[in-house]
């Protein structure tokens, strides 16, 4: 984890403003958002950190826990962190549903500070994303390079950080299957 003195050097670097300044520092001072928990179908746990000095807190062992191997040994990974402070997203209903639009609470599962890029991340399997965008195509969905998407949460972003551009999104192959981090929607210019 940075020192005080490195953290803002870091964001001097990269022009960030004082309102983004104000917005990830909050994210380094807050405790996790959520504490996470098993629906029944997941794995999860606790991974002592040396990169951050402190347990970071994954939900799925095959997905979450291999993230935060890739950032504790990723020398480009200057800090990140698990449950960020959620925010409110929006998106339009299927054509459908009773209501036209819905707002919910959304947690990320990581901030993340590299040298080159500062956002949130969420990590879901390809089979997951394709369950989620048939329920709705609104939240998650392919874009026209084939790439997975989150429009509500990257509108959500674009709002706050204006000076930052969408990234297109990292895809993995981890060796228990192929794996997407997806929103990893802003990086640092």
């Amino acid at each position: 984890m940075m020192d005080n003195v490195l953290f803002e050097e870091c964001l001097k670097q990269n022009n960030i403003s004082n309102e983004a300044f104000k917005i990830i520092g909050n994210v380094r001072k807050s405790q996790p958002s959520r504490k996470v928990k098993s629906n029944g179908k997941n794995v999860y746990g606790f991974y002592p950190s040396k990169k951050m000095g402190v347990t970071i807190q994954f939900e799925s062992h095959k997905l979450e826990l291999a993230g935060i191997y890739e950032k504790e040994h990723d020398p480009n990974v200057l800090e990140y962190y698990d449950q960020p402070p959620s925010f409110t997203i929006k998106y339009d209903l299927p054509k459908n549903s009773k209501k036209k639009t819905v707002g919910h609470i959304y947690t990320p599962d990581f901030f993340t500070i590299e040298k080159d890029w500062i956002g949130w991340e969420e990590w879901k399997t390809e089979d997951e994303l394709i369950k989620l965008s048939q329920k709705n195509s609104n939240r998650y969905c392919l874009d026209e390079n084939g790439e997975w998407r989150c429009p509500p949460a990257e509108e959500y972003a674009k709002k706050i950080w204006s000076f930052l551009q969408n990234k297109i999104i990292k895809e993995y192959q981890l060796d228990l299957s192929k794996k997407y981090k997806i929103f990893r929607g802003l990086s640092v210019r």
